[in-house]
């Protein structure tokens, strides 16, 4: 965050608030100058202890690999693409990533560089270095010689912080495993190991050498350190299930590697005491992979019963009843399903020794935040230690997903959108194209049928069912719970009585329908918790956005989209939210595409319902959105952002689209109403005119 952004934000606070954040973010920088000086000389990785393969324990319960759908050819080209050292991150294209020439060697401190240089003799003498540290988009370096703590970003324009982050989170591993598994790479053998299980040791080597645990950039944030722990271990115990046979030095390294990640998630949860987002779940979900897998001792039961104790606690804090995110994006709704998902699979899966531990464990060795509660484990209402309802609400963000999911196969974009993933096993790719396609969640259905046994497997589709049956071998292939089934999939719609009051301003828009029966066996679907209002058939797709912005009301990752719309028909957009396209590199384009200008709701304002000068990661809920009324034809809903209430009538009727913006009141039939009527995508995308270009991701857009 810049400067500016942060005076502005900190302006906006409440003087107590806005100190303490000052007081905690000048409290980290001075504690990371402090490491960097006061540990120079010392090693920050743990100590390697012996560590015996078979005392890992496995977390896919199988032998041999799933072979992936024939269809994969876009993850066989992109592990080769690995191999190559080339990466395709955020809208980056295919880079390569190994140092430029002259960039000489990563610089670390004193204390870290005998044991790299220890680590880089057991690489490959042919392998090339990956840049860890590098922006590679702007070419900006940060220093693995200085504590994480210390370093910062979004202090330059151009530099974004995702790009090292988002390598660094090692989600290419496993799919080298995958693609090891179906037999790719069995030719080319070095040292007894295959081509793609040599690549997983170099480059898990390559990392441990150029970033010590709590230096550099990669370790700045605990999320990315428990996703990059879940990988690993991911990666290594799919190449476990194909034979590989890793030497014991690499298998003693592994495991202290993992233990480090362990220790920093621990000392580093993203926690607090009010709503508490992706990043604590994430933390909680790599702790429960790492915890599961290394051997048992006091150190990993107390993870393990922490992470068990507050995922389930997070899973339902988190997702809304009606099986959406609480973050009000579809996107994060994604990411944080995947941890929920395979979170879930993982638990279940425990071994019997990980199991009695929960019972067993010493809750008083816990001594950081959030407290563990021994007696917390088991659940009285359901199967322990989940909560009666908790593989309900899974279905719930299945049916959630299939429901924002638009004809064509791509989810609508509301709120932010960074493609995040916790694992990226077998990823979707544009028709013709190496590049993925983002917008597809179509595998987030098969990995949550892969937990409850049912048919969301079938709808996700054939290419998919490798993940439902990495997340059964995942489960230990253990049934869930019985699980009600629900008289009707539809969620009540609301109908509340709007106040009598006349409009002073109205305008209605009037969208002719290329044939007569484009409205015909419309589906009304509503998902009061999140703010979202859909009409879809197979040709026809038309969203509402109208409600909460998330996060409790911080809207960290929502925008000025309040009442706007979105419309798809036959596979063709005709509105579409613009997306995201970054974050923290460039503010000014972020702030467009979080304005109300670059939506698709009333316009009878110029100014931004909610001010974006807080902060990039803040959004004040101004508009108070509320849905009056929705039902097979018919939405009304109001905000009251600019100080009087706004209205956005909506009508499906006959071949027409009526959208009837007022404000003051609800327009009646004997006012005068201007009248705009447009009868193709182009004049209705026109008429909106949204100033800025698609972004299919991040990193994509103007």
């Amino acid at each position: 965050m810049s400067f500016s952004h942060l005076i502005k934000y900190g302006l906006s606070l409440p003087p107590h608030v806005a100190l303490a954040k000052a007081l905690q973010m000048a409290g980290r920088s001075l504690q990371g100058r402090w490491r960097t000086v006061a540990g120079k000389h010392r090693r920050s990785h743990g100590d390697v202890t012996t560590t015996p393969v078979a005392q890992l324990h496995r977390i896919f319960h199988m032998r041999g690999l799933p072979v992936p759908a024939s269809g994969s050819l876009g993850l066989q080209r992109a592990c080769e693409r690995t191999l190559a050292h080339e990466f395709n991150l955020l809208g980056s294209g295919w880079t390569n990533v190994t140092p430029p020439s002259d960039a000489g060697d990563t610089p670390l401190s004193p204390g870290n560089q005998s044991y790299a240089a220890e680590l880089r003799s057991r690489i490959d003498k042919d392998y090339l270095a990956i840049d860890w540290q590098r922006d590679f988009i702007s070419g900006y370096r940060w220093s693995a010689a200085q504590a994480s703590q210390a370093l910062v970003y979004g202090h330059e324009p151009g530099v974004d912080i995702k790009f090292p982050w988002e390598l660094a989170r090692l989600q290419h591993l496993p799919q080298l495993a995958l693609a090891g598994g179906s037999g790719q790479g069995d030719a080319k053998t070095t040292g007894g190991l295959s081509i793609y299980a040599r690549e997983f040791c170099n480059q898990t080597l390559d990392f441990m050498a150029a970033n010590p645990p709590g230096y550099g950039v990669n370790w700045v944030c605990t999320m990315d350190v428990a996703i990059r722990a879940a990988n690993l271990i991911v990666a290594f115990d799919l190449f476990r299930a194909q034979n590989t046979n890793f030497d014991a030095d690499f298998v003693n390294t592994f495991a202290a590697a993992l233990r480090d990640h362990g220790r920093h998630i621990a000392r580093n949860l993203e926690w607090h005491g009010g709503f508490r987002g992706n990043h604590y779940l994430a933390d909680l979900t790599g702790l429960l992979f790492i915890a599961a897998f290394l051997p048992g001792d006091p150190q990993t039961e107390c993870w393990l019963a922490l992470a068990v104790q507050e995922f389930t606690n997070e899973c339902r804090i988190q997702f809304h009843g009606d099986g959406s995110n609480a973050e009000a994006s579809t996107s994060y709704h994604r990411l944080s399903a995947e941890m929920a998902v395979y979170g879930t699979a993982l638990i279940m899966g425990l071994s019997d020794a990980k199991i009695q531990s929960l019972q067993t464990v010493e809750a008083a060795r816990w001594t950081a935040r959030p407290p563990l509660r021994a007696a917390g484990l088991r659940t009285a209402d359901g199967p322990a230690p989940f909560a009666k309802d908790h593989f309900e609400r899974l279905r719930k963000m299945a049916r959630f997903t299939r429901d924002i999911t638009k004809p064509n196969g791509q989810i609508i974009q509301i709120g932010d959108t960074d493609n995040g993933r916790f694992l990226k096993l077998n990823p979707a790719y544009l028709a013709h194209s190496e590049d993925e396609d983002h917008l597809n969640h179509s595998h987030l259905l098969a990995a949550i049928g892969g937990v409850l046994d049912d048919t969301w497997t079938h709808l996700a589709g054939p290419h998919y069912a490798t993940e439902a049956a990495l997340v059964g071998a995942l489960k230990g292939h253990k049934p869930p719970p019985p699980i009600p089934t629900p008289a009707s999939d539809a969620v009540p719609a609301p109908a509340i009585d709007p106040e009598p009051a006349t409009a002073t301003k109205t305008h209605q828009l009037v969208i002719e329908l290329p044939q007569p029966d484009l409205l015909a066996d419309l589906k009304a679907i509503a998902y009061k918790d999140f703010g979202l209002y859909i009409w879809r058939s197979e040709r026809f797709f038309l969203a509402v956005r109208c409600g909460p912005i998330g996060q409790a009301g911080n809207g960290g990752h929502a925008h000025n989209d309040q009442l706007s719309v979105e419309l798809q028909i036959d596979g063709i957009d005709w509105l579409a939210d613009p997306g995201t396209a970054t974050y923290t590199a460039d503010t000014a384009k972020r702030d467009r595409y979080r304005s109300h200008l670059a939506h698709f709701g009333p316009r009878l304002q110029s100014a931004e319902p909610s001010r974006l000068d807080l902060g990039l990661f803040r959004l004040e809920d101004n508009a108070q959105a509320q849905c009056l009324t929705f039902d097979g034809t018919r939405f009304l809903g109001r905000h009251s952002a600019y100080g009087l209430t706004t209205y956005r009538h909506i009508h499906l009727g006959g071949r027409q689209i009526r959208i009837t913006d007022s404000e003051g009141g609800i327009a009646t039939a004997d006012q005068a109403i201007t009248q705009t009527t447009v009868h193709n995508a182009d004049q209705l995308r026109q008429y909106f005119g949204p100033g800025v270009a698609f972004s299919r991701g991040y990193g994509f857009g103007d």
